[in-house]
Parts: C-alpha cells; structure tokens; sequence
C-alpha cells in the first residue's frame, strides 16, 4: 500500500491525538501503551509528553523516504551474511520512528548534551546509509556507524543553533567564504541552515579532505567550535555599562555579576585575548573590515583588564 505525504501526516496527527486522549485516561494505561510502543521500559524522567515532543522533533516529514527505498536497503541486509547482519537491522529499523541507539552513535552522544532535536535525520543517513552500502557485513557496519554517528551530530547542532556565530559556523562548511558568510542577512542564514539538512548538500562539504562518511564525529565537533569562536570574535564587543566601571569591565570581560577574584579574572582575560587575537585568524586573510573589529574588541578587552587590576 503506498501511502501519500497527507495520509502519513494524518495518521501521525491521529495517532498523537489518541496519545493525549490516553493520558488523560490514566498514567498506568500510558505506561502500558508506551512501552508496547516503544519495547522499552519508562524510565523515571520520562513521560508521554516527552514521547509527543520528541517524535515531533525527530520526524521528518518533507520528502519521506518512499517505500521503495525503504525495501531496497532492507532486501540488500537480508540478503547479507555475517555476525553484524542483525545490528545493521536494528540501525536501519531505528529510523523509522527516530529512536536513537545511543551505543551505535558513541561519539555524539559524548559531545552533545542534547541530541533529540535530530530533524531530518532519516533523510540524511538513508541517503548515505545507501551511498556507502558494501556486501562484507563487517565493513558496512564500521561505515554505518560512523554515518549515523555523524548524522545525529549533524542534525543536532543544525536544528539545535540558536546563535549568530554557530548558525554561521555551520554554513562556513558548505559555503566556504568566510566574507560571505559573515555579511549574511537573516533571512539568508534561515534559507542555509535548512539547506545544510539536504543530503545533496552534505555531499558537497569537505571536512578536512574527507567526506561525510569517512570524517570522524569529533573532528566535525572540533571544527564547528573553530568556526564558531571565530565568528564570536568577529562581533563587535558592545557593553551596555558606563564605562570605566567595574559593571562595564565584567560586561566586557564576560564575567557574571558577583565578584571574581584576581585569578578567575586574570584566566578570563588570557582566555579572551587568545580567541579574539588577530594573529590568531592570519592565515584565513581576514578582509580589513574584519580585522579592525579583532583589533577593537583586543584593545576593549586589555583597557577593561586594565581597569580591573587598578
């Protein structure tokens, strides 16, 4: 039975519908339900709303995976040997209701604090589970892994950005001009962001002369922090503060309200100069206008230490 895009969102509406109707009947109930659904256990934190939220997070439902596709890479399993036949089962079998097996994706988990916001995820490691397919059951499961590792590392960082600086540090993968990227109106930052969750697009990005599925997770991790301190430091320091008072020095240092000893605030400083220095950014010929900013913020963050050690 084919299912077109409006019946599946339908069902899904339907089926959200009659979960909230069963909460209200009774937690017992729910508990029972949850668990046929999910096959596993409720845990302490977790409750149906949390179910509701997560699945309207995690589920894609622009341009769904059609049942072909869907039946092309599980006959191509089934018709596998070997001990990581039935893992590669489970993984593809996951994305069916965006359930993340935390064991499969070892090092997203360990970086992320939060990685159920995964939109898009299906879509993206379909189309690379597909792309880096191989009959030795032990080598699909490496590469596997490490797409579905980087897939939810991915989707989460683009659906979970809410700054300027880490929204544009994601698009400096893709469109690799640093100039670019950093005159870029809201409108334009939206219109990449939802294109960095495009496959096609994903292809296209060189992580440190690898692709998508052959980087690993924590350089991914390693690099967007880079782009993101770089577009931090490119943002003029403006404190609202008067100046030349200890309220103005704190702002400028990025240090809280209550009062920091002279080491807390000496670690801040070196901290500071080190990321805005533009020595730091010299081999990605900054364009003056870039540079005048790095300079500024340098001299606020010296005058504000300064002011500080009188």
């Amino acid at each position: 039975m084919n299912l077109k895009l409006e019946d599946l969102s339908q069902y899904i509406v339907l089926l959200i519908f009659i979960l909230v109707i069963i909460k209200v009947l009774g937690a017992g109930f729910s508990t029972t339900l949850m668990e046929l659904l999910t096959g596993k256990k409720k845990e302490e934190e977790f409750d149906l709303d949390t179910l509701v939220k997560r699945k309207a997070n995690q589920l894609n439902f622009s341009n769904p995976p059609s049942t072909q596709e869907k039946q092309n890479l599980k006959t191509k399993l089934n018709q596998l040997e070997g001990d990581k036949k039935q893992v590669l089962i489970e993984l593809l079998n996951s994305l069916e209701w965006g359930d993340i097996i935390k064991t499969e994706a070892p090092e997203s988990t360990k970086l992320l604090t939060d990685f159920q916001n995964t939109r898009g995820l299906s879509k993206i490691v379909r189309h690379f589970f597909e792309k880096c397919f191989t009959s030795d059951s032990d080598e699909l499961y490496k590469n596997w892994q490490r797409v579905y590792d980087n897939s939810i590392l991915w989707t989460s960082l683009v659906n979970g950005s809410k700054t300027v600086p880490e929204k544009k540090a994601l698009i400096l993968f893709r469109v690799n001009n640093i100039e670019e990227v950093h005159k870029m109106k809201p409108e334009q930052i939206t219109r990449e962001m939802e294109a960095s969750l495009l496959p096609e697009h994903i292809e296209q990005i060189k992580f440190n002369d690898s692709d998508f599925t052959t980087v690993k997770t924590a350089e991914i991790f390693e690099n967007f922090t880079k782009k993101t301190n770089l577009f931090k430091s490119l943002l003029p320091i403006s404190p609202k503060s008067k100046e030349n008072t200890k309220e103005w020095a704190y702002e400028v240092l990025e240090l809280n309200d209550t009062p920091a000893d002279e080491e807390v605030v000496k670690k801040r400083y070196k901290e500071l100069t080190s990321r805005i220095h533009p020595d730091k950014f010299s081999s990605l010929n900054l364009n003056e206008e870039m540079l005048l900013t790095l300079n500024s913020n340098l001299a606020l963050v010296n005058k504000a230490y300064t002011f500080l050690k009188r």
